[in-house]
């Protein structure tokens, strides 16, 4: 039978981040691993037999030379709170006046286990409709640090993301979304 073990290791706070490596079984990376966005996302997954000792690794916290003083933390939580609005345009206002660099915002909206969450999106554009690594908007589903893509939004919680190249351009996109929740 073959097992499955690996780590994995992202430049970001989510399992959705940059990846830096994925290493299996008994396979050492053969450089440093460094995570430059201040964030280093790990998972170990194995299968249900457990052949090795698992993974034991250290780390060292180091001052950096190459990151981006502009980067900008843009996670909004929503916990328990039954509705309301998601809008790109509060975000502007959060923002340092000297910002520049791509923008990922995440929005985590979590409630209560016997709730359901919808989404009503009223206003939708972007920048640069069409080009996906310029600017886009997708929802996943939060599972244990990764995001799963949802077509259907009943699942929770849930983690709609925007992302931005360029926040010169904040203000020719709008999304303006309707949270609620049903039973």
């Amino acid at each position: 039978m073959n097992t499955v073990e690996l780590q994995e290791f992202r430049d970001g706070r989510y399992g959705f981040s940059p990846l830096i490596g994925r290493f299996c079984g008994m396979e050492l990376p053969m450089t440093e691993i460094r995570a430059r966005s201040g964030f280093l996302w790990i998972r170990f997954h194995s299968d249900d037999l457990l052949e090795y000792k698992g993974f034991y690794a250290t780390y060292d916290m180091v001052r950096s030379t190459d990151r981006k003083v502009n980067q900008h933390d843009c996670q909004i939580q929503f916990r328990h709170a039954l509705d309301g609005y998601i809008e790109t345009s509060t975000l502007v206002t959060g923002l340092p006046m000297n910002f520049t660099g791509p923008l990922d915002c995440i929005w985590l909206l979590e409630v209560p286990r016997e709730y359901n969450i919808v989404l009503y999106i009223n206003e939708f554009s972007l920048y640069a409709p069409n080009h996906c690594g310029h600017n886009f908007f997708e929802i996943l589903r939060a599972n244990g640090g990764t995001g799963v893509l949802i077509a259907q939004s009943h699942v929770h919680p849930l983690l709609p993301r925007r992302r931005q190249s360029h926040p010169q351009h904040f203000d020719l996109s709008a999304l303006l979304v309707l949270r609620q929740t049903y039973a």
